[in-house]
């Protein structure tokens, strides 16, 4: 690889990280008012336990939104990190 290369290798990752932050910083985001979105739901219902076969559909629906989105920020976080940590 020559240095054209390793520069533009390193461009490229530095712009990965850029997106991944900003991805990142949606997400949560997104996270907080899908969980302001769930705390509403479960307080109108009068079964606000998700065993209950009686709990709300949207309540279910903003529960699993909320279990998706906090596991992609997990792996995008671990991702991240592999990012600064320098290879061997």
């Amino acid at each position: 690889m020559n240095l054209h290369q390793r520069g533009t290798f390193r461009r490229n990752e530095g712009e990965e990280r850029a997106r991944i932050g900003t991805l990142l910083s949606e997400l949560q985001r997104s996270l907080e008012i899908i969980k302001a979105d769930l705390d509403v739901e479960e307080k109108q219902a009068q079964w606000p336990s998700p065993e209950d076969p009686r709990y709300p559909v949207a309540a279910r629906s903003l529960r699993d939104r909320c279990d998706n989105i906090a596991a992609t920020i997990r792996l995008l976080e671990v991702r991240a990190q592999q990012m600064m940590t320098p290879a061997a």
